[in-house]
């Protein structure tokens, strides 16, 4: 579950430098370090300690974004659908059926 390419990519995007986050360090079994995003790099970010001051290499899988300072993602509004009254006889329309094609035609009566 740490490795998903996808969390990975999540994580890659919601991180930037001066980031406060919690890491799996050294230990594994224990309590999640915690510390400030310094650098980011390819496959990993460099994060200082903040016990210790000492900056490691580590991997965007090992990484737990602090929550609580990120903002919800919210997801934008549908446009509201068409009425069938907003249409006239020889209006192009299209729309995506319950397959995901595409469909084109001409109204009509």
């Amino acid at each position: 579950m740490l490795d998903d390419p996808r969390r990975i990519l999540e994580i890659r995007q919601r991180l930037h430098l001066g980031m406060a986050v919690n890491y799996i360090g050294d230990n594994p079994l224990g309590p999640p370090a915690q510390g400030t995003i310094v650098e980011l790099r390819q496959t990993q970010a460099v994060v200082q300690d903040s016990a210790t001051r000492r900056r490691w290499g580590v991997l965007y899988a090992a990484i737990i974004p602090e929550t609580s300072t990120d903002q919800p993602h919210v997801e934008p509004a549908p446009p509201p659908r068409m009425q069938r009254d907003e249409f006239f006889v020889g209006d192009t329309v299209g729309f995506t059926d319950k397959h995901l094609s595409e469909r084109v035609g001409m109204a009509s009566s």
